[in-house]
């Protein structure tokens, strides 16, 4: 088991992000067709640098 499936991280923000659609992109029709524009992602704690300390049922998944 890969310890990213074993440990839920959670989330500590946002990222926005715009997108845009090359011309000779190789996307599908469905993404194509949504377009240019903004999108959101997570960030997760561990790379934006800080600690999480797990509390210890979930560490133990008890």
């Amino acid at each position: 088991m890969d310890t990213n499936e074993a440990l839920a991280i959670p989330s500590f923000g946002k990222e926005r992000h715009i997108w845009h659609i090359p011309e000779d992109a190789p996307v599908s029709r469905s993404r194509r067709s949504r377009g240019n524009g903004e999108y959101e992602s997570t960030v997760p704690i561990k790379l934006a640098g800080l600690n999480y300390v797990f509390p210890f049922q979930s560490a133990c998944r008890l």
